[in-house]
């Protein structure tokens, strides 16, 4: 494990993406921000409208406020949304 200058465990970038092992994630988030990230909605013809022609639609998932841990280090106050594009989305929601 690093630490910066604090003593604080801290992650490297090389770290993050090391191919010498499997990095452990977790994340934790509150109940009524799950179900945000669960049950966005995306207007299929809201997409295909005039106005997408001159800009991109605006995006349908919103941002929740989340902890991270990667490998025991935490990062606190993390944004999260969910990502998915339009033809790959399931009908029925993560759960």
């Amino acid at each position: 494990m690093r630490y910066d200058s604090s003593g604080n465990e801290a992650l490297a970038t090389d770290d993050l993406f090391s191919t010498n092992w499997v990095i452990d994630v977790k994340i934790t988030l509150q109940p009524t921000d799950w179900d945000t990230i669960r049950f966005p909605s995306w207007d299929f013809s809201g997409a295909l409208s005039e106005s997408s022609q001159y800009a991109p639609p605006d995006h349908p998932y919103t941002y929740v406020q989340a902890s991270v841990f990667i490998d025991g280090v935490e990062f606190p106050r993390v944004g999260i949304r969910k990502k998915v594009h339009w033809f790959a989305k399931s009908h029925s929601p993560i759960s």
